[in-house]
């Protein structure tokens, strides 16, 4: 029991009674007890506070005179019953913005790099520390900072699944509180992989009397390990038979694309016997284009569309009347006119019609019959 005043000009309460939390206050009359010169009323005041482990009562005992005039307050008893409440201690929270639900990164951030700040807050206002998982990254624990400490590279994981935290502080004894969120981070593409010529080296045969607009050939394999527009692939010729071979571009799937080649004018063997075209796949990356080549060899073959060709021709000779017979008048070469694959040539007179001469292999003789000038 603590006397703290008595008398008429005494005022209210002193304060004793908590400063924080809820309260909810009650008052009943006790006893009352008369005597010659006052009255003394005992009321009950209980208080309830969330900041401390117990329940908070206050018994104030207030003194009146025969008037029942209020004269003071003469003693104030306090008391704790402890444990009748436990202390509240709420989680804290990430707030938006600061929990990473819309955060991505371009592959090609340098290790090193601040790339997000972590952002929450407590109820109490206690201070928050902050956590990250995985091999990545890490944060500073009082400011949220968050930091790359692993290169990235798209091509081999586009998700970066993480799990972030923060933790708030004991309070009244009441353990810290934990709240976790699983996040997936989408690594950004950025063009750094050039497409790629599969199935090397390419070659074709071809006749050359195939016809124009044909496909000659469509097993160009090129492939791109970047996305979107990274991926896009145009091929083209650059080199050594533009003129003579279109090439066209088809896509099979996401950085997946096929060439073909086709004639554009006909083959001749006589003239070109062989190609060595120089193909370039280019993506269409907007701010870093890369590019590849590629070599096609083409071999024409020779078809029969060519006469037989005499050499060193035209051919004159003059020979005495009466000449022996087997005289030797002329040597005569002769050969086929397609190169590529010649074949044998057969030699015969034409025009001849006394008989006056024979071939024995390519020379040109007089027959048994001797020449007569007059008749010819």
């Amino acid at each position: 029991v603590k006397t703290v005043g008595r008398g008429r000009h005494q005022s209210a309460l002193p304060r004793v009674l908590p400063s924080q939390g809820t309260s909810s206050v009650s008052e009943e009359v006790i006893q009352t007890r008369w005597d010659k010169t006052r009255v003394a009323v005992l009321r009950e005041t209980e208080y309830d506070s969330e900041t401390v482990s117990g329940r908070t009562h206050a018994s104030l005992i207030r003194s009146f005179n025969q008037d029942r005039m209020w004269a003071g307050v003469l003693a104030v008893l306090l008391g704790v019953t402890a444990g009748s409440y436990s202390a509240v201690n709420n989680a804290p929270q990430f707030i938006p913005g600061g929990d990473m639900a819309k955060f991505s990164l371009p592959e090609d951030t340098k290790v090193g790099t601040p790339v997000y700040r972590l952002q929450g807050s407590d109820p109490e206002g206690a201070p928050v520390h902050y956590s990250i998982s995985g091999q990545h990254f890490e944060v500073d624990r009082t400011t949220g900072i968050v930091s790359l400490i692993k290169p990235l590279d798209r091509e081999t994981n586009d998700i970066i699944e993480v799990i972030i935290s923060i933790t708030d502080e004991s309070v009244g004894g009441a353990e810290p509180n934990t709240v976790s969120l699983r996040r997936e981070i989408p690594v950004m593409d950025v063009n750094d992989n050039a497409p790629e010529f599969h199935g090397r080296p390419y070659s074709v045969v071809l006749s050359e009397n195939i016809k124009s607009g044909s496909v000659i050939y469509s097993n160009i394999t090129v492939l791109d390990a970047d996305a979107a527009h990274n991926a896009e692939i145009f091929i083209d010729c650059v080199t050594g038979g533009c003129d003579t071979f279109a090439v066209t571009t088809e896509k099979i799937g996401d950085g997946h694309y096929r060439g073909s080649l086709s004639l554009k004018k006909p083959l001749d063997y006589e003239m070109t016997s062989s190609y060595s075209l120089t193909l370039r796949a280019s993506d269409l990356s907007t701010t870093n284009p890369l590019m590849a080549t590629a070599n096609v060899a083409i071999s024409v073959k020779d078809v029969q569309d060519q006469p037989p060709v005499f050499l060193n021709a035209p051919y004159s000779a003059s020979l005495q009347e009466n000449t022996s017979p087997g005289f030797q008048v002329l040597q005569i070469k002769a050969k086929d006119g397609d190169s590529g694959d010649p074949r044998p040539v057969l030699l015969t007179i034409e025009g001849d019609t006394l008989n006056y001469f024979k071939l024995v292999k390519n020379t040109l003789v007089t027959n048994q019959k001797p020449v007569d000038r007059e008749h010819r």
